[in-house]
């Protein structure tokens, strides 16, 4: 029996409905058919009000399946897990690596927008500190090149007052043997 996947719109984001149970026999349907389905949604959020149960090729697939989407820059959301999964992911750590919201899908959409906004201002101050680190490093490049020829500068100087007083002391030397 196949499971029931639904894959529904809601403004930008794609509400992934998972089955009854995420287990061995149905994980491809996640990591192949699902993910291509929601190819090109900026939000993805997988509901997970009917799902009862995870076995550990499930909680596998889902991993590498957001591991994919985050890489295409999609922003996804766990959402509606119910107190025996939620232990699961706790217990497992896996909390720390999903977002796992537990809202009324009418504030998803906004969350949703919001994060997707912070994300592109900090992308935008990464992009400006990386401007202003490249500006820095050519400060420095040019207070180097600065200091270079000022210290060229100075031992040439002092070259030239060394050959001056070498001059000075041959000239000498040579009077006194004269």
């Amino acid at each position: 029996m196949k499971p029931e996947w639904t894959v529904s719109r809601k403004g930008a984001s794609a509400i992934i409905s998972m089955p009854r149970q995420l287990i061995v026999s149905n994980t491809s349907v996640l990591t192949h058919t699902v993910l291509d389905r929601v190819a090109g949604h900026p939000n993805v959020v997988f509901d997970f009000t009917n799902c009862a149960y995870i076995d550990s090729s499930g909680i596998g697939a889902l991993t590498r399946t957001v591991r994919r989407m985050e890489a295409r820059g999609q922003i996804v959301v766990l959402a509606g897990l119910n107190d025996d999964l939620l232990t699961l992911f706790e217990l497992t750590k896996l909390d720390t690596l999903f977002v796992i919201l537990d809202l009324p899908d009418s504030e998803l959409p906004a969350l949703l927008q919001e994060r997707q906004s912070l994300l592109a201002a900090v992308n935008a101050i990464s992009k400006a500190l990386q401007n202003a680190k490249l500006r820095i490093a050519n400060k420095a490049v040019d207070a180097f090149r600065i200091a270079a020829r000022q210290y060229e500068e100075k031992a040439k100087l002092e070259i030239a007052r060394i050959a001056t007083d070498l001059k000075a002391t041959r000239t000498r030397n040579s009077n006194e043997l004269e």
